[in-house]
């Protein structure tokens, strides 16, 4: 069995296995130190390489094209500022299929199908790494060099998951995939507005109104928590009565009543356009 030249496990493997002439292990980006804002892409793969052999794992210089991937995360640094764009996502309505999990630094759309584990993140980088500083001192990585950067990741977390949205498994094939995020962007803000318009109450007609009143008064109570809205209407339904019907007048009413002054989500649609224009997937791990 080939065993680790140094006693320090490099930083980013996370762990390493060797099973006859099979090698299995899990990192992330951290392990290219200074280029760890590129992540691992097809112009890092030798680096890659070279630590994994000064590790004691000499792979072959085609691994790339042998790897099969169990799951991976791909990940897109823009220059957008997160605080505005966290606040135009949050007046978007819940896009079907996936839930919106709002956080303090971050929002996640995770896939309701619990046999996929996919999920897409945005999160302001700077902020991550001012709390995590440990996680990134020994790479000289600091929140300076990621001032204003919005991260974007996907997770595809099992086979389903990498089957469905990447239809390869294969390490060099995902790697010069491009627009992976757009892509899923596109699927989960399907049919989303990107303009608010301004609501014109006085030319709603009385359901109109009646719809708009209730959506307004389950925001209030709920602060906009749509999985908290969605219960309220459930507890007040009988037990055999599905909720998707008012849900559905609530998705298309919550934007509006979120921003009654009508906006342009200008934030989304720059993060779309820098997403469009990818040409790479580099890898988080």
């Amino acid at each position: 069995m080939l065993k680790m030249k140094s006693l320090v496990k490099p930083e980013g493997l996370h762990w390493l296995t060797i099973k006859e002439n099979q090698i299995e292990f899990s990192l992330n980006a951290r392990i290219l130190k200074e280029n760890y804002a590129k992540g691992i892409c097809l112009d890092t793969l030798d680096q890659l390489h070279r630590i994994l052999k000064e590790t004691g794992i000499e792979l072959d210089p085609y691994f790339p094209e042998a790897t099969v991937l169990k799951k991976v995360h791909v990940k897109n640094d823009n220059e957008i500022e997160f605080n505005q764009l966290m606040h135009e996502l949050s007046i978007i309505g819940s896009a079907n299929k996936y839930n919106k999990v709002i956080r303090e630094n971050s929002i996640t759309y995770e896939c309701t199908n619990k046999t996929e584990k996919t999920s897409l993140r945005f999160y302001g980088k700077e902020q991550e790494i001012k709390s995590n500083r440990s996680k990134y001192k020994n790479i000289g990585v600091s929140p300076c060099h990621f001032k204003g950067v919005t991260r974007t990741e996907s997770h595809f977390n099992n086979s389903n998951a990498i089957r469905k949205h990447l239809k390869t498994k294969n390490l060099l094939e995902v790697l010069k995939m491009e627009n992976v995020n757009y892509k899923l962007l596109q699927t989960i803000l399907k049919d989303q507005p990107m303009i608010i318009e301004q609501p014109e109450l006085k030319q709603m007609n009385l359901t109109e109104l009646k719809n708009f009143a209730l959506t307004f008064l389950l925001n209030e109570m709920h602060n906009g928590n749509l999985n908290a809205i969605r219960n309220e209407i459930k507890s007040r339904l009988g037990s055999s009565t599905k909720p998707t019907y008012p849900m559905k007048k609530i998705k298309k009413y919550l934007p509006i009543v979120k921003n009654i002054e009508g906006k342009e989500l200008k934030s989304v649609i720059k993060l779309i356009e820098c997403l469009k224009e990818s040409d790479q997937s580099p890898l988080k791990i």
